[in-house]
């Protein structure tokens, strides 16, 4: 409990760099890929074989990922509009007292719902509920043990979450499970036993994605998982992760084992196949669940590797949006990074002092909200909402006077509606400007400047 719970409630503490990317495109094992201008990954090469005579031994010697390649001459989408935006003051559509934390884990696909997860710090439960922004009603759809993933499933009318079961608490050993609920929790069903819960994901046809782990310290199944939540029918893809020699760890853990990975899966919006995996200290691939393609992006500051984290498609799937740290080194301060997915360009926007705790696209793909932690003992003062720019590649401050962020944790402080008019955000109540003494959501509504 005290793992999961570390884990949903860390702030990631990064260090902005300048990102040198070698790829979106990998080459194959026999011959350099040609170049696209979209990003895309080639075969995935299986294990090579040799055979000796005298013994008849098969040897198998794996290769580590090709980089990928980007066409860094495809020209630039000429921009058709220009968009900047003025923000509403706070409007306040929420609100639990004191002890509790707060999590925004997105909107509904019509831009009137939002999924929010409420953490009670004495009973130590938490309730995923859905908020009906015009009417003010709130929904109860699951209570779980941990916080954690939970996503809206928009072909079910259904909200999909992780949660866990002790196998034996007084070693500590546990099991994630993969649970879809329909609108109450006694409408939830568990679909799938021992999914790990850092790796899920949902793919764009709607299919929940995983990779199994049996129980806590047990090897990371190596083969992506893809079931459908209504049939439950489960395919096995042909992403297949013990293809690779990931022993080039990149925190220099030399010895490599599947039971260590940490996972995350990021879905490109604009191919139902492809997919960022996110190996924390392993690197950043991107990969095809439909043939097993795979390449890894390089990602470099004066030849120093990195690594990333809240890492984020833009709708239209053109732009990879993250944060990043020397591997060399944690608990650094971070800033935003997003790579152009076509070209490969990379635009570093100076936010300032602070800690990038969360970031979100708007809907049209050209604006990122991001959120800085500037004091790190916590205050009204805490957190600055800023808007950039990607395109124009600009940065302004919004709503200086407001008190915005601080009830929830990292990807959960804050969420923009798909048609882009609502950003929803943690807006706590401040006693004395030093202690919270109710977690809130407020919307900001964002109008386009003329």
């Amino acid at each position: 409990m005290n793992r999961r719970l570390s884990i949903l409630f860390a702030l990631t503490s990064i260090l902005l760099v300048a990102v040198l990317v070698s790829a979106c495109k990998p080459e194959t094992r026999s011959s350099p890929a040609q170049q696209a201008s979209t990003a895309t990954a080639q075969p995935a090469p299986t294990a090579t074989a040799g055979t000796t005579a005298s013994t008849s031994v098969v040897t198998s010697t794996l290769n580590k990922p090709p980089a990928c390649r980007f066409n860094s001459t495809a020209p630039i989408t000429a921009l058709q509009t220009i968009e900047s935006y003025t923000f509403s003051e706070p409007r306040v559509v929420y609100t639990r007292t004191k002890p509790t934390g707060l999590f925004i884990y997105g909107w509904s696909p019509n831009s009137k719902q939002l999924l929010i997860d409420g953490y009670n710090y004495d009973s130590h439960r938490h309730t995923l509920e859905v908020l009906d922004i015009q009417s003010g009603i709130v929904s109860v759809y699951a209570e779980r043990k941990a916080g954690g993933w939970a996503a809206w499933l928009p072909q079910q009318q259904a909200v999909a979450y992780a949660d866990f079961e002790y196998l034996d608490q007084s070693q500590g050993t546990y099991r994630d499970d993969l649970w879809v609920s329909w609108g109450s929790p006694q409408q939830a069903k568990r679909i799938a036993i021992g999914a790990d819960a850092e790796s899920l994901g949902i793919d764009p046809a709607g299919r929940l994605t995983f990779f199994s782990r049996e129980r806590s310290g047990q090897p990371l199944g190596s083969k992506l998982q893809q079931i459908d939540a209504k049939t439950q029918v489960k395919q096995v893809s042909s992403l297949d992760l013990a293809d690779w020699d990931f022993s080039n760890n990149l925190r220099a853990k030399q010895d490599f084992k599947l039971e260590d990975l940490r996972l995350r899966s990021n879905w490109r919006p604009s191919n139902a196949s492809q997919v960022i995996l996110n190996m924390a200290d392993s690197g950043l691939l991107l990969a095809d669940a439909q043939t097993g393609q795979i390449c890894e992006i390089d990602i470099r500051q004066q030849n120093k590797p990195l690594v990333g984290s809240h890492i984020t498609w833009s709708p239209d799937g053109r732009y990879l949006a993250m944060s990043t740290e020397l591997a060399t080194s944690e608990g650094q301060p971070g800033h935003l990074a997003v790579i152009d997915m076509n070209t490969g360009q990379q635009f570093s926007p100076d936010l300032g002092p602070g800690n990038l705790v969360d970031l979100k696209w708007g809907g049209s793909s050209q604006q990122i909200a991001a959120l800085m932690q500037v004091v790190a003992n916590g205050s009204r003062d805490s957190y600055r909402l800023y808007m950039v720019d990607v395109r124009l590649q600009t940065v302004q401050r919004v709503l200086p006077e407001a008190a915005l962020g601080g009830a929830g944790s990292g990807s959960g402080e804050m969420s923009w509606s798909p048609d882009g008019t609502l950003l929803a955000i943690n807006c706590p109540d401040w006693q004395n400007d030093k202690v919270i003494v109710a977690a809130r959501v407020c919307l900001l509504s964002a109008n386009k400047a003329p």
